[in-house]
């Protein structure tokens, strides 16, 4: 006779059931057995005990074929590290075990006296040597390309730093403190240079002004690089009009174009997004920015023959461009080729020695590496937000983790008239630092949805403890000038909501597990929606939501929809809860509305969440049509409220204006996580019958060619030493009912919409 019991016996008892030799339900580590969650006993397991199942054939079998594997890599690595010391004149150790020290001895005198001790540092002394220096610039040719032949494959030898060959804009005296108006002095210089390079019939100026005047061409650069760029370090104001004042002095040579922070292609690529942001409507018309996409697309054979880092920077502002448009293919391919040249240029490669020999310059290897982060950093995003296969794997670069000493110092001052008239530091450097860290995160936690997805009853399980550990070590060693606060920053906010958003994917896929472990999963998407909302309606009565990144917007749906998924999980009877997830759907919504003004998507996904409301019977047809209207503009349909909003669009300020926030409901917490029991193998069937019904999933299925190995697994991120990370007034925020240690003795806990 079958048995009725919901949980099966384990094959190896807990010590307090083998104590009173009674049966036991645990399972170690994954589960705690109902009579220590009954008694409030402590469900241990004694690693000492040999007793329990045996390993059977088919797993023996896997270990072997796995150490059969690990051993032949093991020697093909050792061979090349042999290969390489030959190459490279060194002797081979005779020892396998000392393969990567003898790795040391192969670097060339050059660099002899800066060799550190360190076998890792001597490992990437030789990968940097891929690196080939053409015309003056790194690229990278593989050891086995004929095109190394090129130019020098390593650093010349020489007795100590030789002078430095500069084709860049000189670099600026480590003692100078000051702010250098750059932008000024271009325009002083000669106040038609910024034009040189505009293509004919653009308009940048207002009717009343001159064709040379370049307030609206400033203001509108201004306006893109303080709310779209600065998040994820996209482009350097002060280093741009740097090397556009250089660019395009008087008497400059050709060659003076090619910089790592300026071309005529990255300045029309700019010009294509920033034209959105002005109150004129001949400057932000449509017609008129085809007029710099076409500029900038007719230049890229032309600017990829010769690459820089500007080239990718411009590369990433196109797919950009057309991912606000909703051409999300057209923006993908963009993306693409943006890696493509990054790679070509070797920017995921250290070049520490061509520093140290005299050949580059040390400010071009802090370019370098902010180039790599950069376009790091937008795939990853940019894979979150059109749900594909990151294109750059981590496990193949081999250069530091950014910092404040290998990352160019932008030293432009935020300011914005209106909202900010006191200057202050642009914090772009130090929210990029832990931006990055945040980004290594969020890829390997879709590493980990990868592989839950492809294998639920695998060890994926096993990882959700760590990666909740890593994101609490995140935002405890945030500094306290990236707080968030109702006067944050844009990048600092945008940096929030990407948390935020990160906790909601790495919860989600476990939303439908057992109540035990989803109750924790539910708690924390819940948190996860408001936190992204209370952010959101922070910019937007700060900054208005006409200026915001594409990030933003990814983060927004993906609150939508886990209420949406809220929705489709909640109780009958759960009448006020649904009712405060429906209403949170339609504020989104509107959100998305006011969004749209500048970028299409937003009106798309406004439509798409709409569009699903209207299929589930969420909202009436009636409303949803826009044949009657309501007084409530978040419980309008989607096509009113965006005519609404275009209606509105012409008469947008040109200046912002300070709002003061309004009270939000309970302060902004920062997570106070502790490992929760992990999910039940069985709880990987149920994530088709959770989100995947209310919409197709986000990812392929199956593991993905790019899955971190164990070497990304166990990579190290340093975070910054901070005084603590500044949470707001607590008072009216009630956090009693998240001790997650007492969360096992109520299995039936449904959060409510005020549980946060």
């Amino acid at each position: 006779m079958a048995s009725n019991r919901a949980v099966k016996h384990a094959k190896k008892a807990c010590n307090k059931c083998r104590d009173r030799k009674g049966r036991c339900d645990g399972e170690n580590g994954l589960r705690t057995c109902s009579y220590c969650l009954k008694h409030g006993h402590e469900c241990s397991f004694n690693p000492l005990d040999a007793r329990g199942p045996s390993w059977g054939k088919a797993t023996m079998e896997a270990y072997r074929v796995a150490i059969d594997d690990l051993t032949a890599k093991n020697m093909a690595l050792q061979a090349k590290v042999e290969a390489l010391t030959a190459r490279l004149g060194g002797e081979p150790e005779n020892t396998q075990n000392n393969a990567v020290a003898s790795s040391s001895s192969a670097i060339p005198p050059a660099s002899s006296g800066n060799t550190s001790d360190s076998d890792g540092e001597s490992l990437c002394d030789l990968i940097d040597r891929h690196l080939v220096l053409d015309d003056k610039r790194l690229v990278l040719h593989g050891g086995w390309s004929p095109f190394v032949s090129l130019g020098p494959s390593y650093p010349l030898e020489t007795s100590g730093p030789g002078p430095i060959a500069e084709p860049e804009p000189p670099v600026k005296a480590k003692a100078q403190s000051h702010f250098v108006n750059h932008r000024a002095l271009l325009h002083g210089e000669d106040r038609t240079a910024w034009r040189r390079h505009i293509p004919q019939g653009a308009v940048l100026t207002r009717p009343e002004q001159d064709t040379f005047d370049p307030s609206e061409h400033d203001k509108i650069c201004d306006t893109e690089m303080s709310f779209f760029l600065s998040w994820g370090m996209r482009l350097c104001p002060s280093l741009f009009w740097r090397d556009m004042r250089y660019a395009l002095r008087p008497g400059a040579e050709p060659s003076a174009l090619r910089t790592n922070h300026y071309s005529p292609f990255l300045h029309n690529a700019l010009l294509a997004i920033c034209t959105s942001y002005s109150d004129d409507p001949q400057i932000r018309s449509q017609a008129n920015r085809d007029i710099f996409v076409n500029a900038a697309k007719a230049a890229i054979e032309k600017e990829c023959q010769d690459p820089t880092i500007a080239t990718v920077a411009g590369l990433s502002l196109l797919a950009s461009y057309h991912s606000g448009h909703s051409e999300h293919v057209l923006g993908y391919v963009y993306s693409g080729i943006a890696v493509r040249v990054a790679m070509a240029l070797g920017l995921n490669i250290g070049c520490r020695h061509w520093v140290d020999s005299g050949q580059i310059s040390e400010e071009e290897m802090r370019d370098r590496y902010w180039g790599f982060w950069m376009i790091y950093s937008q795939d990853v995003f940019w894979s979150l937000y059109i749900g594909r296969e990151f294109s750059i794997n981590l496990n193949n670069a081999v250069l530091p983790l950014p910092s404040f000493e290998n990352l160019p110092e932008d030293d432009m001052l935020w300011i914005l008239p209106g909202v900010d008239d006191v200057p202050r530091p642009n914090l772009l450097r130090e929210a990029f630092v832990p931006s990055c860290t945040l980004t290594i995160i969020a890829t390997r936690i879709m590493n980990l949805i990868y592989r839950f997805n492809g294998n639920p009853r695998g060890t994926c399980r096993q990882f959700l403890p760590s990666l909740r550990i890593e994101l609490q070590e995140w935002v405890e060693n945030l500094g306290p000038e990236l707080k968030v606060s109702d006067k944050a920053l844009p990048n600092v906010l945008m940096m929030h909501i990407a948390y935020w958003w990160c906790v909601i994917l790495l919860e989600r896929p476990f939303y439908g597990c057992d109540p035990q472990a989803a109750g924790v999963s539910r708690k924390w998407c819940r948190r996860g929606v408001e936190h992204i909302l209370k952010l959101v309606k922070i910019w937007q009565q700060r900054y208005t939501l006409h200026v915001t990144p594409i990030t933003l917007t990814s983060a927004l749906f993906g609150a939508a929809t886990t209420n949406l998924l809220a929705l489709s999980r909640a109780s009958p009877r759960a009448l006020k809860e649904k009712a405060n997830y429906l209403a949170e759907i339609k504020e989104c919504i509107a959100l998305f509305g006011e969004i749209g003004q500048t970028l299409d998507s937003g009106k798309q996904f406004a439509m798409i969440l709409q569009k699903s409301l209207v299929e589930k019977g969420l909202v009436d047809a009636e409303i949803t049509d826009g044949t009657q209207p309501c007084e409530d503009s978040a419980d309008c349909d989607v096509n009113w409220f965006l005519e609404t909003f275009n209606e509105e669009g012409a008469s947008w300020p040109s200046q912002f204006t300070t709002q003061n926030p309004q009270s939000l409901t309970g302060p902004l917490m920062e997570p106070d996580f502790e490992i929760c029991p992990s999910t039940d193998p069985s709880c990987g069937n149920n994530v088709a019958n959770s989100f995947g019904a209310l919409f197709p999933p986000m990812f392929p299925y199956g593991d993905a060619a790019y899955a971190c190995g164990p070497g990304e697994a166990n990579l190290n991120i340093p975070t910054t030493s901070s005084a603590g990370f500044g949470a707001w007034d607590q008072t009216s925020f009630d956090m009693s009912d998240l001790d997650y240690s007492q969360l096992s003795a109520n299995l039936d806990y449904t959060p409510g919409p005020n549980a946060f």
